[in-house]
């Protein structure tokens, strides 16, 4: 399927929420705004708008990301979809999240980094291939390792038409370059035909086990980062792998059910002590390790130790 070339108006609006997001400064210590990405679209862009209104505070790659969404919901001949990505260096595990553009017949993105190659990426790439491989290489040329890349569906211009967004719709191996080529061409033809019975059909060619069907992960760690990372933060996220974060009041309910459904086990009264006082985490023992895929081996889990704050 080809597309018409991409409208004036899109264009310049496309360069103009780049130049927005290039005026932020990066926030490496953590996110201060809103950035559950399970709430509604329509929350979501009250978010974005909400930044956009303040560029004097800094900001993380998620809170980029909805400034984008916000910034381009109107115009529907810009495709829009996220981008996540994870990559691993010296055995720490680091997700980064920019929101890929399709308009005309050329690919880009948007996005918020501390490193300008994992930034804004201009409407010069003929294929979505090209795009994601982009990206792979700045991430090598600055020693990390990028391991997967996940592919949400399109996100919708109208907050009606889905709730939620969903982000994690496929996900690639970034060391099968079969599987990249493969993926990327079938995803394409998706976003190109952009229909409901379309996305809900999957994606012609790819096997199942490429395809995001698993709950949402629990992370056993919360808390803000001030380790370096290339595009985004050490994995702070509760129930979602590529940013986002509990507010404090979800985060001691959370807390509280979890110490409740503990009563009934030994021990049970020293854990929901324990727990009162910790970032949320499923077990007391749990609260200074997390399961992480280990880079190169397809998702084999390894023991990660990592510093949180509070």
């Amino acid at each position: 399927m080809t597309t018409a070339p991409a409208a004036p108006d899109s264009l310049a609006v496309v360069a103009k929420v780049q130049r927005v997001l290039e005026g932020f400064e990066y926030n490496p210590n953590g996110s201060t705004y809103n950035v559950d990405k399970k709430r509604p679209l329509s929350k979501m862009l009250e978010t974005g708008q909400l930044i956009s209104r303040t560029p004097s505070r800094p900001i993380q790659c998620v809170e980029g990301a909805l400034v984008a969404l916000h910034m381009t919901q109107r115009y529907l001949d810009i495709r829009r979809f996220g981008i996540s990505m994870q990559s691993c260096e010296s055995g720490t595990v680091w997700h980064h999240l920019v929101i890929g553009v399709y308009t005309g017949s050329k690919f880009g993105a948007f996005g918020i980094s501390r490193n300008r190659r994992l930034m804004n990426k201009p409407l010069q790439f003929d294929t979505l291939r090209q795009l994601i491989l982009d990206y792979k290489e700045a991430y090598e040329d600055c020693g990390h390792s990028l391991d997967y890349v996940t592919l949400s569906k399109a996100i919708p211009h109208h907050a009606f038409q889905e709730p939620t967004v969903v982000w994690h719709y496929v996900k690639i191996d970034m060391h099968d370059m079969d599987q990249i080529a493969r993926i990327c061409k079938a995803y394409t033809d998706r976003l190109l035909e952009n229909t409901e019975k379309g996305w809900a059909l999957g994606l012609v060619g790819v096997p199942l086990s490429s395809r995001r069907s698993r709950p949402a992960a629990m992370s056993l760690t919360q808390g803000s980062k001030s380790q370096w990372s290339p595009g985004g933060d050490v994995e702070v996220t509760s129930g979602d792998d590529t940013g986002g974060s509990f507010s404090e009041d979800e985060r001691s309910s959370r807390t509280h059910r979890l110490a409740s459904s503990l009563q009934s086990l030994p021990g049970a009264a020293a854990r929901s002590r324990s727990l009162s006082h910790a970032p949320y985490c499923p077990h007391p023992s749990a609260r200074d390790t997390r399961r992480t895929p280990a880079a190169g081996l397809g998702g084999k889990a390894t023991t990660t130790t990592t510093t949180t704050t509070t």
